[in-house]
């Protein structure tokens, strides 16, 4: 009996020098830092979605049989920016932008053409950004000054036009799902212009613009 009795002393012993665990943070802990849901410091925001548009080239110049082609499609847009606050709610970035939409509608001369089913068309843009953020509602407009060129593929063959310039402009709003992370959306424009490549032996002088209209979701670190 004495020693069944220690049998079920030693189990409670042994839990009552146990250590407590620690209590899981409260969500109320990281208030006190002093970058808690504020736009300061270093900036990271990455953002896809669709993107609706198309890329016009003009050969009205050139002895072609075609003065316009057109290419359009809904494809998807990339935005991944790189930067700091240059004061809070201000941010300075390196941006790189870029869409791309596969099999798009081919327009030559208002005439809908059969492309290739390889065929993409894609525009990159590398450029500074400038954001601004609206407080507390964290509401935003951005807008990115770039180099700018548009590439086309068939075959696995890339054909790319000279570097031009490009214009992108946005707005959108994040909600804060931690202290410095922020998931939102965002829609935007953006447009690309350059002079496509010359072609050897060939009197050509095409000029190509590009517009794009999309929707984003964004994931920032601020």
């Amino acid at each position: 009996m004495k020693k069944s009795l220690w049998l079920c002393l030693i189990p409670a012993a042994l839990f009552a020098q146990a250590p407590v665990p620690p209590a899981p943070p409260s969500p109320d802990a990281w208030k006190g830092y002093s970058g808690y849901h504020r736009h300061d410091g270093f900036y990271l925001s990455l953002n896809l979605g669709p993107a609706f548009g198309g890329t016009v080239i003009d050969m009205s110049g050139s002895d072609r049989p075609a003065d316009e082609t057109l290419y359009r499609g809904g494809g998807i847009l990339a935005d991944l920016k790189i930067g700091g606050a240059v004061r809070e709610n201000l941010i300075l970035s390196f941006d790189i932008i870029g869409r791309t939409i596969t099999r798009p509608e081919v327009e030559m001369n208002g005439a809908v053409l059969d492309a290739p089913g390889d065929l993409a068309i894609s525009d990159n843009s590398y450029g500074i950004g400038l954001t601004r953020y609206f407080m507390p509602h964290n509401l935003f407009v951005g807008g990115t000054v770039s180099v700018a060129r548009m590439v086309s593929t068939v075959d696995d063959e890339h054909f790319a036009s000279k570097w031009g310039y490009g214009l992108h402009v946005k707005a959108g709003k994040e909600w804060w799902v931690s202290a410095n992370w922020g998931l939102g959306v965002s829609a935007g424009y953006g447009f690309q212009a350059a002079d496509d490549q010359e072609a050897s032996g060939v009197d050509y002088s095409g000029e190509l613009t590009s517009h794009q209209f999309y929707i984003l979701f964004n994931t920032t670190y601020n």
